[in-house]
């Protein structure tokens, strides 16, 4: 099996409410999603 294509996505997410830590306050997430496609199509 070979990969044919690859697609990155990053999205930006706003949360609903802020959640908060020690460490401070998050408003947003930020995701990495990532797609392969391989020689036979899966």
């Amino acid at each position: 099996m070979k990969f044919t294509q690859l697609e990155l996505r990053r999205i930006h997410l706003e949360l609903v409410t802020p959640f908060r830590t020690s460490f401070g306050e998050q408003t947003a997430r930020e995701i990495l999603l990532i797609g392969i496609t391989s020689d036979d199509g899966t």
